[in-house]
């Protein structure tokens, strides 16, 4: 059971703050216990800035905490007090029957916020008997009425003050502080969607030409660059990446814009040649092969586009690994061992060995290996069976099926999804029979 509690909360955690990411509806409001508040109405002066350290104050009753850790959720530097002595970890604090936790993502670091107006992520969490809170975040604060908070993090030291209202007039307010070995992301990103986190950069260097790519998207591929939301993507001649200030100009060739994958209209680019009545500079110095560092301000139909970065970036050039000769079934992974290939007049047929003894076969026109995909519907004699199911569209199932064989190396490329229970991937060598 306790461990499902702690399951619970990490969970309420996360998913607020991809509530708040997303513009989530608001989760429907729990009522806190704990009756009447002897001490009134909303907090006037933050109680928390009063208090010791790892000390807490419930309805202005003053008592110490008496475990306090602090942990990483994603990106988000979080902190959990219980007033139970002795427990080692974050995980266990959040199995105790008592805790406060709370959580801010790396924008609010030492940022004094009121809980009711602010937009970044955060989350706070309350089991405290008398003062519940299911979950605080942004566009989830209907069990409270008022609230700040502060995180501070430095030399290691993590140290956090809140106050909190909740419905009803009771206050809690905390004053925790530990540890905690960790690399806060300092970088930032902001368009027409506010201030983000910045989460991924890439980088290609061409013809003495530099692009580079910014994204608060959590990816780590170039290629994935069109799964994310939206990212800005800055090119210029590689002489201008000194440390210097650029400011955007017909005088100086660069091309700078936005893409928006969710909502093309807001995608733009602006270029010397033409700069829509774009204003602002870039200053971008290159310190090592794929270490930058990138200020861009640049203001363009009304709205402020900005980069604060430092670090390393991603090469344009490196491939996403794309993982091969496995089999998924009923969420089951095993691997592909081998394949051979019986090569008839108009249909071949594929035999792919699973390393549990198993044998997938597959069968398809014989101009259906030229990697292309191709569905159930477009001919009867592709199928793939498996584990005594034969997919195909006289069975009623859905697929894709790509296969490509290259007789000059003797070599197969083949994958199918039926996009429910079975998935595989095959690429290598493959035996002939004639």
């Amino acid at each position: 059971m306790a461990m499902k509690r702690y399951t619970y909360y990490i969970l309420v955690a996360l998913c607020s703050l991809t509530l708040a990411a997303c513009g989530g509806d608001d989760d429907a409001p729990i009522t806190p216990g704990g009756g009447d508040n002897p001490g009134g109405g909303v907090v006037e002066t933050p109680v928390a800035a009063n208090l010791d350290v790892n000390s807490y104050a419930l309805a202005g009753e003053v008592a110490a905490f008496g475990s306090v850790k602090a942990m990483m959720v994603g990106e988000n530097l979080s902190i959990v007090a219980t007033p139970q002595a002795g427990i080692a970890s974050a995980e266990e604090i959040l199995e105790c029957g008592e805790f406060v936790y709370g959580a801010v993502n790396p924008l609010l670091i030492g940022k004094e916020f009121d809980l009711m107006t602010e937009q970044s992520l955060y989350t706070f969490i309350s089991t405290m008997v008398g003062a519940e809170l299911e979950s605080v975040a942004p566009g989830l604060t209907d069990e409270i009425e008022a609230g700040t908070a502060l995180f501070t993090y430095q030399n290691s030291v993590l140290n956090v003050k809140a106050d909190l209202t909740l419905v009803g007039g009771v206050t809690l307010s905390f004053h925790a502080e530990t540890t905690i070995e960790t690399v806060i992301n300092e970088n930032v990103i902001s368009s027409i969607y506010g201030e983000k986190p910045l989460r991924a950069a890439f980088y290609l260097e061409e013809d003495g030409v530099t692009y580079l790519y910014f994204t608060p998207a959590g990816i780590s591929y170039f290629e994935e660059l069109s799964i994310a939301t939206w990212y800005l993507y800055l090119v210029a001649d590689s002489s201008l990446l000194n440390g210097e200030q650029v400011n955007i100009s017909a005088d100086v060739p660069f091309i700078f814009g936005m893409v928006d994958n969710f909502d093309d209209s807001n995608s733009f680019e602006i270029t010397n040649d033409d700069l829509h009545g774009a204003s602002g500079m870039f200053n971008i110095k290159r310190n090592g092969e794929g270490d930058y560092t990138a200020i861009i301000n640049i203001t363009y139909g009304g709205a402020a586009f900005n980069v604060a970065f430092t670090g390393e970036c991603v090469s344009a050039n490196v491939q996403m690994p794309v993982e091969q000769n496995y089999v998924v079934y009923e969420g089951e992974k095993l691997n592909l061992n081998g394949a051979s290939l019986t090569k008839a007049e108009s249909v071949w047929r594929v035999e792919l060995d699973v390393d549990n003894g198993t044998t997938i076969v597959a069968t398809a026109p014989a101009t259906f290996f030229d990697g292309n995909a191709r569905g159930f519907s477009q001919s009867a004699d592709l199928t793939v069976s498996y584990e005594g199911v034969t997919y195909s569209k006289a069975n009623g199932y859905s697929g894709t099926f790509t296969a490509l064989y290259d007789e000059s190396g003797s070599t197969l490329s083949l994958s199918f999804t039926n996009y429910d229970n079975l998935e595989l991937s095959y690429a290598g060598s493959v035996t002939i029979n004639e």
